[in-house]
């Protein structure tokens, strides 16, 4: 009885690892940049360095802000409805220039990454308990004084009547932004618990499936290994392939302006180097695995 098993069966294993190498590169990519201190430590410094993704940041920062800290309120309380909202939109755009100068310094970029790493490690202190009632927030009251002070000395502000009064940070948490409330924790417990099980889970099932495939190819090992390359090899350009794709229909999906758009898909591409290191690696790996293989089918000849 012949030993040799059925190529299809193992074309079919092939296939299948290919796919679980691809989600195993996203998953890995999840939990070492996205779930992991020093990888979003990285990360967020090198979105803040990003002129477009900065651009975005400061007007984000600024609508929030100025809405938390009563400036929006006190705008249209001292002034009539068609001013006030001339006013508004002139003082939103006197402040998101501030604050992306003040981003764009040192300290600014400083004190937003570790802004941002204080509201990460919330965020998983959170996701860790499951019984915790406390929201996440990204607190930016040290860069909130900066950029009121420089929109008060602007052009734009002395235009306006009485904005000397109303350009005043009344709150000590007036830049303190609730990034997510207790209640929309839930889902996401479940989505990180998920993902840092798969970071470790699919790589193993990967390589099982591959295992499983040398072991059905009695008597064309060499051939299967060679096929095993091929796989990887092809896993990781689907995964920078992915990459490149997904960014445009996520920016669509986010935000409606093109200067927005902009910024996510140059968000996009900083938050997912890792996963663009990893495939190449994978690539790279495959392109090796397959190279032995040729090597050794030569010399057995």
């Amino acid at each position: 009885m012949s030993l040799r098993p059925n190529r299809l069966l193992v074309g079919l294993l092939l296939s299948l690892a290919t796919w679980v190498a691809v989600a195993a590169i996203g998953a890995r990519w999840t939990d070492d940049q996205l779930l992991s201190r020093t990888g979003w430590a990285s990360t967020s410094h090198r979105l803040i360095a990003d002129r477009h993704v900065r651009r975005a940041i400061a007007g984000f920062s600024v609508d929030r802000a100025f809405g938390a800290a009563g400036i929006d309120a006190e705008l249209s309380r001292v002034l009539p409805g068609s001013l006030a909202g001339e006013a508004k939109q002139r003082l939103h755009q006197a402040g998101t220039g501030a604050a992306d100068a003040v981003l764009s310094t040192r300290a600014g970029r400083r004190a937003w990454q570790n802004a941002s790493v204080a509201a990460q490690s919330d965020l998983l202190a959170a996701v860790n308990s499951p019984g915790g009632r406390r929201a996440v927030v990204l607190n930016l009251s040290p860069l909130l004084s900066q950029v009121v002070g420089a929109v008060a000395g602007s052009a734009a502000a002395k235009a306006i009547p009485g904005s000397s009064q109303v350009l005043t940070v009344r709150s000590p948490t007036a830049g303190r932004l609730v990034v997510l409330r207790p209640h929309q924790l839930r889902g996401l417990r479940t989505g990180v618990s998920t993902a840092r099980t798969l970071a470790w889970a699919l790589p193993v099932i990967a390589l099982g499936l591959y295992a499983l495939v040398l072991l059905l190819a009695y008597g064309w090992r060499a051939r299967a290994l060679s096929r095993i390359g091929y796989s990887l090899a092809v896993a990781g350009a689907i995964a920078l392939a992915l990459r490149d794709v997904l960014q445009y229909p996520l920016s669509a999906v986010f935000v409606s302006s093109s200067t927005d758009r902009t910024a996510v898909r140059a968000a996009w591409l900083i938050a997912t180097s890792d996963a663009r290191s990893l495939a190449i690696e994978v690539l790279i790996a495959g392109a090796v695995v397959a190279l032995v293989s040729w090597v050794l089918r030569a010399v057995s000849r």
